[in-house]
């Protein structure tokens, strides 16, 4: 007997939408790592990163953490997502709006950017009431 909270009034599962939302950070995510483990293994192959870590090491290095980092922190908010955490929801917001940040200097950003931003916030505010503890907990029998 399993227990769970029925958000999905037919199957008893996550949404189409909490699952699409978690698997774009998760592909986010697996992009972001990929992009962290070629940029420390390009200098092996391409001389002008080579060139780059000869150069500016610690600036190189730093931006290859930086990398793995986001990469870290998106697969960790696919993973609240998927679990229905509402921590998830707030980190997602959260990562989301960074991107908006630079609107606060005065600083132009693309409107591709702007657009992907509040496409995220609005699939992050449709799936919140799946991630809110319900008043009625009633056990669902499966």
């Amino acid at each position: 007997m399993s227990y769970k909270t029925r958000f999905a009034p037919i199957s008893s599962g996550e949404s189409g939408t909490l699952r699409f939302v978690a698997g774009w950070f998760l592909i986010n995510a697996v992009v972001l790592l990929l992009m962290a483990i070629y940029f420390f293994l390009a200098p092996l192959w391409v001389a002008e990163a080579s060139d780059l870590f000869r150069s500016h090491p610690l600036q190189a290095i730093a931006g290859g953490l930086l990398l793995g980092a986001m990469g870290a922190i998106q697969l960790w908010i696919c993973i609240l997502l998927y679990t229905r955490k509402r921590l998830g929801a707030y980190l997602a917001g959260g990562l989301i709006l960074l991107d908006l940040l630079p609107l606060i200097w005065g600083s132009p950003i693309s409107r591709l950017t702007v657009f992907s931003s509040v496409i995220g916030l609005i699939l992050i505010f449709s799936v919140r009431r799946e991630l809110e503890p319900r008043a009625n907990k009633a056990p669902v029998v499966v």
